[in-house]
């Protein structure tokens, strides 16, 4: 005959089993989250130019441009016709303008220019081309829908990382092209050196 006391009571068991089953994964998860952030991959960094020009046009026409974008405030204006940042620019004498992460263009009711942007997906620049319409201008002082989220953000590194994408774009005087984006960070690595591979057509 078996002693009562060697079975426990239906529905319980051990006092200290059902919080170990909670805790435990939590830790696990912890611990992996730690691991991965100190072993991430380093940001590519690039450097802007002190004068603000773009490197010259590669055998497929695609020129690289670094604008250190770090102040929170300010904008950075560039001119993709003439190929460098601007620093007090006319109202019509600039393309694009970057600010940390934002990225805007010269088009839409608040801005003189005819500029806009086309998410063209994930196709290499290399092989893009710039369609005739559906250019999307800025909407907002810091959005274009276009290329609003242009980056993935890394919930362990903490890093934007460009997504595998082309843009097209029209000038603020019409012109077409097409764009990537790059890289995004400074030596350090400082978020805001944006940096894009474009070409005009």
């Amino acid at each position: 005959m078996s002693d009562p006391h060697d079975a426990a009571p239906a529905g319980r068991g051990h006092p200290w089993l059902r919080p170990a089953l909670v805790v435990g994964p939590i830790v696990l998860i912890a611990v992996i989250l730690v691991v991965l952030s100190l072993t991430r991959a380093p940001a590519d960094v690039f450097v802007a130019t002190p004068d603000g020009r773009a490197s010259p046009a590669d055998s497929s026409g695609f020129r690289i441009l670094t604008v250190d974008g770090t102040d929170p405030v300010r904008w950075r204006f560039l001119s993709l016709e003439q190929g460098r940042a601007l620093e007090t620019p006319g109202a019509g004498d600039w393309d694009m303008a970057v600010r940390r992460f934002h990225i805007i263009a010269n088009g839409g009711v608040a801005f003189a220019g005819r500029g806009g942007l086309v998410d063209l997906g994930e196709v290499p620049v290399d092989s893009a081309s710039a369609p005739a319409r559906g250019y999307l201008p800025t909407t907002a002082d810091s959005v274009n829908p276009a290329i609003e989220r242009w980056y993935r953000y890394g919930l362990t590194s903490h890093l934007l990382t460009p997504l595998p994408k082309s843009y097209a774009f029209r000038t603020a005087t019409g012109r077409t092209g097409v764009l990537a984006i790059v890289g995004y960070y400074c030596p350090g690595p400082t978020p805001g050196c944006v940096t894009i591979r474009y070409r005009l057509d």
